[in-house]
């Protein structure tokens, strides 16, 4: 024991200088003289002031929306007392906070945390021979999340490819481009640009070796994530379904259609014969849907007969497809045979303006029964005018003849008198 003891003017003293905590005790002081003693005693408590054996570190980055824990150990005689504040506002315990002194362990406990819970962090404890603190800053980091994911990149040989995303959380952000397992730096192939929470990969000419997935890997002090693509080159269209030759008959309603393959977007024109069709007339229409290129005729006349040619272009190329579309005119009649008077022995000509795809087959009948050219009759087609000629008409009242004219599509007939 380090003291020191002391006799004057009847005065008794013990100094001790550095009070320890064995020092803690009894102590009894003991008077003697010849005549006698006489003794008289005291107790003596040593109280050791708050002492940090495991301090908060310093500084300390943590993600948002765990739940962690700030914990340091302390020593010191009871009873101590142990305060933790926030920016220098006492802090209590409730649903956000847990605190707890065990053992020495001064814990505070912070659950869900978000942004706002950053700030200077204070753990103070006190006893009666003194009070100590410590501190920390804390910061609160959003981990990344993409805003914009990558997409699938589409190009022609030749052309840039461009692959960006966007990301949110607390920045900085690191930046990093693979190809399937190789990392990717910028180079005369590739440009990699990083600004503020955009990131973009340029691939400054693409090639079919370029195809392949793509991958970006975000990362920052409290988190990384994974963006995945793939690169494919532009397909030129092609036709999978040829357009069929029609044909299509006199008035009725006409449909065009192939089936074109390749990368979108693709325009589709259509061409008849030598010029381009255009969208003005209501009776065609032009559609590309589903991947099925359609020209739709909705009354079809003689004049929409003839070579079209369906054009499919995208940014990779082009393909073109011919077809033809005949139209047939049903067998009709435009101009009947007129009745007639004639006298017995004369001739009489019976004729008919007809119309109508070819072949035209016509057929004369008197009164029901098919005429047959020869020496009684002359029958000729010229010009799509149908011609009966009797070379003497007999005696013997009035005959009704017929012609009817017929082709693949259609017939149509007429009556007279003679």
């Amino acid at each position: 024991m380090d003291c020191k003891q002391s006799f004057e003017d009847k005065m008794v003293t013990l100094d001790i200088s550095k009070g320890k905590l064995k020092d803690t005790g009894n102590y009894v002081c003991t008077a003697a003289n010849d005549a006698g003693s006489t003794s008289c005693s005291t107790s003596i408590k040593v109280q050791e002031p708050p002492v940090f054996v495991k301090r908060l570190e310093p500084n300390l980055v943590w993600k948002q929306g765990i739940s962690a824990r700030l914990q340091c150990t302390i020593k010191g005689s009871p009873e101590l007392h142990v305060t933790w504040f926030l920016n220098d506002k006492e802090l209590s315990a409730g649903e956000k906070y847990k605190i707890t002194f065990k053992d020495g362990f001064a814990t505070l406990e912070i659950s869900e945390i978000a942004l706002l819970d950053s700030g200077n962090y204070t753990c103070e404890v006190l006893n009666e021979a003194g009070c100590e603190s410590c501190s920390t800053k804390l910061t609160i980091k959003e981990p990344p999340s993409f805003k914009k994911e990558l997409q699938m990149v589409e190009a022609v040989r030749g052309t840039v490819a461009l692959f960006q995303c966007e990301v949110a959380g607390t920045a900085p952000f690191e930046f990093n481009w693979f190809r399937s397992k190789k990392s990717l730096t910028s180079d005369r192939k590739y440009k990699i640009v990083s600004q503020d929470s955009i990131a973009s990969l340029e691939i400054c000419s693409f090639e079919s070796a370029d195809v392949g997935e793509y991958r970006c890997v975000v990362s920052n002090d409290v988190g990384s994530i994974t963006a995945k693509t793939i690169a494919k080159q532009k397909e030129p269209p092609s036709f999978t379904k040829k357009i069929e030759n029609t044909t299509a008959v006199l008035g009725s309603a006409v449909k065009l259609q192939g089936t074109i393959k390749g990368s979108a977007p693709i325009t589709v024109k259509w061409m008849k014969d030598a010029e381009w069709l255009r969208d003005d007339d209501p009776n065609i229409t032009m559609a590309f849907q589903n991947n099925i290129a359609i020209l739709t005729i909705a009354a079809v006349d003689i004049c929409h007969g003839g070579k079209y040619t369906c054009q499919a272009e995208n940014e990779a190329g082009q393909q073109k497809c011919e077809t033809s579309l005949a139209v047939q005119e049903p067998a009709r009649i435009l101009e009947k045979a007129a009745s007639i008077n004639v006298t017995s022995g004369e001739s009489a000509t019976l004729e008919c303006t007809i119309a109508g795809s070819p072949d035209l087959k016509v057929k004369w009948l008197q009164d029901g029964k098919e005429i047959t050219g020869g020496r009684k009759y002359k029958i000729t087609l010229k010009d799509n005018v149908a011609i009966l000629k009797i070379v003497a008409a007999e005696k013997g009242g009035t005959c009704e003849y017929t012609m009817e004219v017929s082709n693949r599509v259609g017939k149509d007939q007429c009556s007279c008198s003679v």
